[in-house]
């Protein structure tokens, strides 16, 4: 794990639960000045942590996410498609997938992605959210083929 996260954990009287991982997490974005300055080492080790604590699918969707932000988008998208087939957790992995596909400029591959995110959710709010990102991609897929 990065620096902060280590520390953290001597502070914590190296505290072996979940708590801490999904507190040093949340410090790290919280303390971060902006988005870019994000610590993502920390917050993976953090991640890391947490997946070998709790094995959770949930925890290794968003560290694949967090691997994105650290080693570039191919490298979250590899660790999103490593996962195991899920259908629960699909409506997890379809809008991680497509963000991440967006962020890499994957326009058509990301409309894509977005159109399976939203079969994937029941959830109204969501649904305007991943709307708009189909749209923004749509645009940003129009001015790519016209260049």
């Amino acid at each position: 794990t990065g620096t902060a996260s280590g520390t953290a954990s001597t502070r914590a009287g190296g505290s072996a639960g979940p708590y801490l991982p999904q507190a040093v997490i949340a410090a790290v974005h919280a303390c971060a000045p902006t988005w870019h300055s994000t610590d993502w080492a920390t917050i993976v080790g953090a991640y890391d942590h947490l997946l070998e604590l709790s094995g959770s699918p949930v925890v290794a969707v968003n560290r694949a996410v967090a691997l994105g932000f650290r080693d570039g988008w191919h490298a979250g998208l590899a660790a999103l498609e490593a996962l195991p087939e899920d259908p629960r957790l699909r409506r997890l992995i379809e809008p991680a997938r497509a963000d991440l596909l967006r962020r890499a400029g994957r326009w058509a591959d990301a409309a894509d992605a977005y159109r399976a995110a939203l079969k994937t959710t029941g959830n109204e709010a969501t649904a305007r959210f991943l709307r708009r990102r189909l749209e923004e991609v749509d645009r940003s897929n129009v001015r790519a083929a016209g260049s």
